[in-house]
Protein backbone atom coordinates (compact mmCIF):
# COMPACT_ATOMS: atom_id res chain seq x y z
CA UNK A 1 0.00 0.00 0.00
CA UNK A 2 1.34 3.18 -0.82
CA UNK A 3 0.08 7.03 -0.43
CA UNK A 4 0.91 9.68 -2.75
CA UNK A 5 0.66 13.43 -2.46
CA UNK A 6 -1.01 15.74 -5.20
CA UNK A 7 2.62 16.34 -6.71
CA UNK A 8 3.33 12.39 -7.14
CA UNK A 9 5.37 12.13 -3.72
CA UNK A 10 5.42 8.90 -2.01
CA UNK A 11 4.47 9.75 1.62
CA UNK A 12 3.71 6.31 2.60
CA UNK A 13 4.37 2.83 2.20
CA UNK A 14 3.48 -0.69 4.02
CA UNK A 15 3.66 -4.00 2.91
CA UNK A 16 2.22 -4.85 6.22
CA UNK A 17 -0.40 -3.01 7.05
CA UNK A 18 -4.27 -2.96 6.15
CA UNK A 19 -4.77 0.90 6.89
CA UNK A 20 -3.09 4.12 6.76
CA UNK A 21 -3.46 6.62 9.47
CA UNK A 22 -3.82 9.67 7.62
CA UNK A 23 -4.44 12.34 10.61
CA UNK A 24 -0.55 12.82 10.31
CA UNK A 25 -0.68 14.02 6.95
CA UNK A 26 -1.77 17.66 5.55
CA UNK A 27 -6.01 17.62 4.05
CA UNK A 28 -6.44 17.57 0.47
CA UNK A 29 -6.23 15.06 -2.25
CA UNK A 30 -3.84 11.89 -2.15
CA UNK A 31 -4.05 9.20 -4.07
CA UNK A 32 -3.71 5.46 -2.65
CA UNK A 33 -2.14 2.74 -4.71
CA UNK A 34 -2.64 -0.91 -3.28
CA UNK A 35 -1.22 -3.98 -4.99
CA UNK A 36 -2.29 -7.31 -4.56
CA UNK A 37 -1.19 -10.96 -5.80
CA UNK A 38 -4.39 -10.13 -8.28
CA UNK A 39 -3.08 -6.99 -9.54
CA UNK A 40 -3.24 -3.25 -8.28
CA UNK A 41 -5.77 -0.25 -8.16
CA UNK A 42 -5.26 3.23 -7.44
CA UNK A 43 -7.89 5.66 -6.08
CA UNK A 44 -7.76 9.55 -5.34
CA UNK A 45 -9.18 10.39 -1.86
CA UNK A 46 -9.57 13.32 0.29
CA UNK A 47 -8.07 14.03 3.25
CA UNK A 48 -10.49 16.70 5.44
CA UNK A 49 -10.29 17.25 9.05
CA UNK A 50 -13.38 19.08 11.14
Amino acid sequence: MELFDIQGRLIFSSRDMNYIDVSKYLDGVNFIKITTAEGQISKRILVKRF
